[in-house]
């Protein structure tokens, strides 16, 4: 689960984007302790209300990423109409599993508490993932360990590592996954965890992956799904052809004449029209 060129495709991409949000509020600190912010990006919903609040958690295989790389992303999403809230969260070596788990349910707890002081909806709330990022927010979705004091209307993960990822050999992650205790373990995984109660937090889902995938299996979202589907949760999927890792997220931007239908059809999703499984 390398990330080598994702930094520098991130730059271009936001180079490139076409900047929809009326307001940006940057580095909103959500965990003093720990120096952890978010950045909230507010649609120009020219005078309207927003339709509501997607959270992105993005990815990088633990050690790497930051939530300033995403801005294309938001502008992907709130041309639609909707508010893009990005909140950071540590990495490795100065936290391991579970810690950034904790970090993702520290920041839905301070959501909770501070959304309508920042004119964020608590009603419409959906949560969305790369690669780790969507491991660390399908884990905190299915452990119940993690207080929920929010109600998704849909997760939406993008190359999830969500099984068939632990036991690991990989030097890069080992270290990761044991530091804090012998979690080097399948159960250390979302698709292994109790997870109940999870129709009540989350409705339905939409898991979605490339086939040219190489750092993240494409197979993982098939037993993600069932997962999801034995916990009452709704789901759909979709494997794009000729799609990578990078690729399955950069998609989602607000670039002229470039944007993949992927964005399009996560929007679709979000406003419950209809995306064949696939």
């Amino acid at each position: 689960m390398t990330t080598g060129g994702c930094s520098s495709a991130a730059k271009i991409w936001n180079w490139m984007s076409v900047n929809t949000a009326q307001t940006v509020k940057r580095d909103v600190l959500f965990n003093e302790a720990h120096g952890l912010a978010t950045d909230i990006y507010y649609a120009n919903t020219e005078n309207q209300p927003s339709k509501g609040t997607i959270i992105f958690i993005y990815g990088g295989s633990w050690r790497s990423g930051n939530k300033e790389l995403y801005g294309f992303l938001a502008d992907g999403l709130g041309k639609y109409g909707y508010d893009v809230v990005i909140p950071s969260y540590r990495l490795y070596p100065n936290a391991a599993y579970p810690e950034f788990v904790q970090d993702v349910a520290d920041f839905m707890q301070w959501y909770a508490d501070n959304a309508q002081a920042f004119n964020l909806s608590l009603d419409n709330l959906y949560l969305m993932g790369h690669s780790a990022g969507a491991y660390n927010a399908a884990m905190y979705l299915t452990d119940p360990s993690y207080a929920k004091p929010l109600s998704y209307q849909a997760f939406i993960g993008l190359a999830g590592p969500y099984d068939f990822f632990l036991p690991t050999e990989d030097p890069k992650y080992i270290p990761i996954f044991t530091e804090n205790g012998p979690f080097n373990v399948p159960n250390s995984m979302p698709a292994h965890q109790p997870g109940n109660n999870l129709a009540k937090i989350v409705k339905r889902a939409l898991l979605l992956h490339g086939k040219d995938d190489t750092i993240v299996t494409p197979k993982n979202i098939a037993s993600f799904g069932q997962y999801l589907t034995d916990k009452n949760v709704a789901v759909q999927t979709r494997i794009y052809d000729d799609v990578d890792h990078k690729q399955l997220v950069s998609a989602v931007n607000n670039v002229p004449f470039v944007s993949h239908n992927i964005r399009d059809e996560i929007i679709a999703f979000i406003e419950k029209d209809s995306l064949d499984n696939k």
